[in-house]
């Protein structure tokens, strides 16, 4: 038995050339969005009856228009957050994918305001989703 009930469960991919830089989102400044103009990994939440990679795969196609031929599991990340003045419980399944120059450059943003690859240093300088950063510090090694 399962020590929370989660409201939520999702992915974040973990992109990286594996030169010490990660493929970051800069998420729209909208109105009713969590962490407008914050800086985060590309995820979103999985669906009734999909599962953690399904959910991958198809959160990238319609994020970047990416399928990845490759990833692998990194970690999990359990993590309140506050909504409209209710506490939610999200479960993230983090994915460490190691992608090409190539692939990266045949990316298409299609969710978000921007997107770079970053090192760690430059992503903690900068405003970003708190629990992306334990994800990514995970797979910095640190």
């Amino acid at each position: 038995m399962p020590i929370f009930e989660y409201d939520r469960a999702g992915i974040a991919a973990v992109i990286t050339p594996g030169d010490g830089r990660y493929l970051m989102q800069l998420r729209d400044d909208k109105p009713g969005l969590l962490y407008p103009g914050y800086t985060c990994l590309f995820g979103g939440a999985i669906e009734a009856g999909e599962s953690a990679s399904e959910a991958l795969l198809r959160e990238l196609y319609e994020e970047l228009r990416f399928r990845p031929t490759r990833f692998s599991y990194l970690t999990e990340i359990v993590y309140p957050r506050m909504v409209d003045g209710i506490r939610q419980f999200v479960h993230d399944t983090h994915f460490l994918i190691r992608a090409t120059a190539a692939e990266i450059g045949g990316m298409e943003l299609h969710e978000g305001a921007a997107m770079e690859l970053l090192t760690l240093q430059q992503i903690v300088a900068r405003k970003v989703v708190p629990w992306d950063v334990c994800g990514l510090l995970y797979a910095d090694g640190t």
